[in-house]
């Protein structure tokens, strides 16, 4: 039978655990810290204490506790590595994900973070190296986790290789066919190629996923006016202005919106009304765009 002490450590440890997972990182902390007063050197803690401080950012004691996880047990270098790439020491980050693939040669995430890394450090060619290694593993491996190759299209839409992307993004869809990020990317890599009707396909996805998504919005807007559909892009156009009024649509990407606005046919603003053409001007000068 189990003591008090153990029965209140289980306790704590799984109260810890829950409210990690649901995200509430500062009620899992006071959990994992309740446990270190009973048991001061049960350090199998800290890793997840670790990544509680983290996902805060609290970024200092994130980095005190994963230290003592390593020391202590020689785990926990890819959660470090995500510390050091959140404090931007992209070197100490790749050291550590080397010793997480060390650990074990197929760990998928350690060589897509370890690309991202070298993309952060504008080292492409390293990044293509790692990239190339990842995408052999994977051809000997059944993943079904649709992040992994939306993180993979990430990498190749950044590093310029579109149909690479294409295809990363693809294969998460296969995997799991209500993947909001894989339909949006795949759609703006359309964009880039100027394929729009595939872009649209995949936007109106996206679209019917979520309907006041501001940046897909915005990508369908650009995508009329390209087609030179101006009254499709009107409709869209007036969805912007109306999550404005309501608050909903950020400032940040109000600049995004006249951009295309200022870019735009002479002719499709033409048929702004006058009522939207004035609340644009405003919203310009608010931004101090013009």
């Amino acid at each position: 039978m189990m003591d008090h002490c153990e029965e209140q450590h289980e306790w704590l440890n799984d109260n810890a655990l829950y409210h990690m997972e649901i995200g509430y990182y500062v009620e899992a902390i006071y959990f994992f810290e309740e446990m270190l007063q009973i048991r001061p050197d049960d350090s199998s803690v800290y890793n997840d204490l670790s990544k509680c401080y983290r996902k805060l950012g609290n970024f200092d004691k994130a980095l005190y506790f994963a230290h003592l996880c390593i020391e202590d047990k020689n785990i926990g270098y890819y959660n470090r590595a995500l510390i050091y790439c959140e404090l931007e020491y992209y070197g100490l980050a790749i050291e550590d994900m080397d010793q997480e693939i060390l650990a074990d040669c197929n760990l998928c995430w350690a060589y897509l973070y370890k690309a991202e890394f070298y993309i952060l450090q504008n080292k492409t060619e390293k990044a293509r190296e790692i990239i190339n290694q990842l995408e052999n593993i994977l051809k000997d491996c059944v993943t079904y986790e649709s992040d992994l190759y939306y993180g993979l299209g990430n990498c190749h839409e950044f590093l310029g290789d579109y149909e690479k992307a294409i295809d990363s993004y693809s294969t998460g869809i296969k995997i799991d066919d209500e993947d909001y990020r894989c339909y949006f990317y795949r759609g703006q890599v359309y964009i880039q190629l100027e394929q729009y009707e595939k872009a649209l396909q995949d936007l109106i996805v996206c679209y019917e996923q979520n309907p006041t998504d501001h940046l897909n919005i915005l990508s369908l807007m650009l995508i009329a006016v390209k087609m030179n559909e101006i009254n499709v892009a009107n409709e869209y156009y007036r969805k912007i202005l109306h999550m404005c009024k309501l608050g909903l649509f950020p400032y940040e990407e109000i600049t995004e919106a006249l951009l295309i606005w200022k870019k735009s046919e002479d002719r499709w603003l033409k048929d702004i009304p006058k009522k939207d053409y004035r609340l644009l001007k405003t919203l310009s000068k608010k931004m101090n765009f013009g």
